[in-house]
């Protein structure tokens, strides 16, 4: 919620294997509370989802 759901914003690109794993790892860390993990995956699915596809 807020701050969390801002920085944990992002969407997978369908069918991509590596914004699917970032964001399980996402997902995981998020469930732990691991909220500066979840974060950093967040931002790799961001990049990835909007810089190669």
């Amino acid at each position: 919620m807020g701050l969390h759901a801002w920085l944990l914003d992002c969407v997978p690109a369908p069918g991509c294997h590596v914004c699917a794993a970032n964001w399980k790892q996402l997902s995981a860390a998020r469930e732990i509370g691991d909220i500066a993990k979840a974060a950093r995956h967040a931002t790799e699915v961001r990049d990835h989802a909007s810089g190669v596809h």
